[in-house]
Formats: structure tokens, C-alpha cells, sequence
């Protein structure tokens, strides 16, 4: 627990997750639900008139979809944009594609560069060969070996 100040309404609260303060949480939560409520009735509305209908402010829903606490539907004209490459996005701050290029996975646009053969000007990649890594392990089995024998 920490205590700081609400980013909302500066009050000075003790925080476990948020960085406001319940209360304005509580109203947070209160103007997430008209939202969605709204959102649900009128699919089709564009951010800017959701904002105008419910006298929200623009930034927080923005806040809610980033956070994926409000998913946007396929159909509605309320658009976000990849942070990364500016595909539009449902819900988060990453298309699908950049989640997977920066969690390891493979996108369509990164296989083709990982099917090329290395150039012999790349160095090789590192091994557990180093004088730092056998010292501690009396000899050159790998880390795998040890694991496996017990």
C-alpha cells in the first residue's frame, strides 16, 4: 500500500491498484456503464456524439477503451488506431499483428524477414560456452542438463 494523491481530485488516499481515489473510481465506473449502456442502444454512434449525448469527457472513454475496459464493436464508428503502426484497433493500444511481433509470435510481416538466411557478417549467437557460466557449473553441460538429471 502506498499512499499518494488522487490523479482526479488531488485527495490524499491510500492506493493498492488505482491511482484515484474510490470515490472518483465509483464515478468512473458509473460513467463506463452509461457508456456501455449507450454504446449498446446506438451502435452506430460516433465518438464525438457519444461524448455530446452523455456529457462525458472525450479523454476518459478513450481511457476506458485503451485500458479494454469498454470493447468497441466491429460496427461502430468509434475508431483507435495501432500505437505501433496505426492499424485500427478494437480496444487496447497494439493491433494484433504488433502484439504478436512484440510477444514473440510470428506476423504475417515478420516471417518473410525470418525465413532469410543470417549474413555472414551477423555475428553467431552466444552460448553457454563463457568461462562465467562453466566456473559455476563444474563443466560445459547446459542448464537443460541439470534440470533434467534431478
Amino acid at each position: 500500500m502506498a499512499l499518494i494523491n488522487c490523479r482526479k481530485c488531488n485527495k490524499l488516499f491510500m492506493s493498492l491498484k488505482w491511482p484515484i481515489c474510490p470515490e472518483c473510481l465509483k464515478e468512473e465506473e458509473e460513467i463506463l456503464t452509461q457508456v456501455q449502456h449507450y454504446l449498446r442502444d446506438h451502435p452506430k454512434e460516433s465518438l464525438d456524439e457519444v461524448v455530446e449525448a452523455l456529457d462525458v469527457d472525450k479523454a476518459l472513454i478513450m481511457k476506458f477503451i485503451r485500458e479494454k475496459r469498454l470493447i468497441i464493436s466491429a460496427g461502430s464508428s468509434v475508431r483507435l488506431t495501432c500505437s505501433s503502426c496505426g492499424a485500427p484497433v478494437l480496444s487496447g493500444t497494439l493491433c494484433r499483428a504488433c502484439q504478436a511481433r512484440l510477444t514473440g509470435g510470428a506476423s504475417p510481416s515478420s516471417e518473410s524477414k525470418e525465413t532469410t538466411k543470417p549474413s555472414e557478417s551477423q555475428a553467431p549467437k552466444s552460448t553457454m560456452t563463457d568461462s562465467r557460466f562453466r566456473s559455476h557449473g563444474g563443466g560445459s553441460s547446459s542448464i537443460k542438463d541439470k534440470f533434467q538429471r534431478g
